[in-house]
């Protein structure tokens, strides 16, 4: 078998950022790896500005700094990123082929990153792979039958996503039907007559540990972070909360003590006349992505909330906490199925480039 190193055949070209404009007219998108995620709105760059590195669909691009770095692209259009790498090729070889090759080697990458405070692609890892290079007749089989096996198995994830998508619409409906808009409202009271914040200190680093008599909520996802045994600032439930971070707003509802780990986090009491899981899947009703992050809760502030009885209020709960947790169930499972599908192709393209 023909083995030759990595660098025998690619280098890379670093993207340098441009000048960016204030408009599409003649330019191009700025390709960052959150715009080509769709979690961000694209900047557009001059493309004659200096250095800068044009991507067209056909080439393949892969991060270079970051946490996601060794991730490999194709199909993109624009001006590469400054975090991001064009794979320019040295010898002839099927491009379809080179980046199945790289694609095996993702998680390879991912945990030979150098640097600590960004971690970046380790070039030596790169460069130092050895890659199998049959004939480009050879080559061009390989990749018809990959391409083969990849397209139905992304068939059947485009299936269970658009599932997944429609389900939370669902869900979404719902919130939106009884939570929002009611017609059996007793009074309209604004969001800060209704609600207080509750000001504590959030736990320090240093009084994180890995068991305790309380659970330390941080802002990241609301994830569990560590413990404490420290109850000079414990918050009791149940209570809502809501966080703000760069690109999503999220709320969740805790029914257990906890103490708070990040100053980002909103912890919110309500009222006698709103039930706190009332007024937690009344916030899950609104559309936060659409408050800027700079001012996203003095834009929250402004709102006014519908108040039903409380008869009403409880039935509304029950209904929409059983179909919540009957739609998460589905969800989870479709999303094991996609699970499943990654491991499937991860095992295809091993078996493809294992040269033991």
């Amino acid at each position: 078998m023909n083995l030759q190193k990595l660098s025998d055949i690619v280098d890379l070209l670093k993207g340098k950022k441009p000048e960016i404009s204030t408009n599409s007219d003649g330019n191009l998108p700025y390709l960052t790896a959150k715009y080509i995620r769709g979690v961000s709105d694209p900047e557009y760059g001059i493309p004659s500005s200096k250095g800068s590195v044009l991507v067209t669909p056909n080439d393949y691009v892969i991060i270079m700094d970051g946490s996601n770095s060794g991730e490999v692209f194709t199909g993109l259009n624009g001006i590469l990123a400054s975090t991001m790498g064009k794979i320019v090729l040295k010898e002839k070889i099927n491009l379809k082929y080179l980046g199945y090759f790289l694609e095996s080697n993702k998680e390879l990458f991912a945990s030979t990153k150098t640097g600590s405070a960004i971690p970046h692609l380790s070039k030596e890892v790169f460069f130092n792979l050895d890659i199998a290079i049959p004939s480009l007749q050879e080559q061009e089989k390989i990749v018809e039958r990959l391409d083969k096996i990849f397209t139905t198995l992304e068939a059947k994830r485009k299936t269970n996503t658009f599932l997944i998508i429609k389900l939370k619409h669902l869900i979404n409906s719902k919130i939106n039907k009884d939570f929002h808009g009611q017609k059996n409202i007793e009074k309209t009271v604004n969001f800060t007559d209704a609600v207080e914040v509750i000001n504590k200190d959030s736990v320090k680093k240093r009084d994180y540990l890995e068991s305790g008599k309380y659970p330390i909520v941080a802002q990241e996802k609301f994830l569990i972070n560590g413990y404490t045994n420290n109850n000079k600032n414990i918050i009791k439930s149940p209570i809502p909360l809501i966080g703000f971070g760069d690109h999503t707003k999220v709320v969740k509802f805790l029914n257990f003590p906890f103490v708070k780990g990040a100053d980002g986090l909103k912890v919110l009491k309500v009222n006698q006349d709103i039930l706190p899981k009332y007024f937690y899947w009344w916030l899950k009703g609104l559309n936060l992505r659409n408050l800027g992050y700079a001012r996203h809760f003095k834009l929250l502030k402004k709102y006014r909330i519908e108040v039903i009885p409380l008869k009403n209020q409880k039935e509304a709960i029950k209904n929409i906490d059983e179909l919540a947790k009957n739609i998460a169930k589905i969800i989870e499972n479709y999303q094991k199925l996609n699970k499943n599908i990654d491991l499937l192709k991860k095992s295809v393209l091993n078996k493809e480039f294992s040269y033991e």
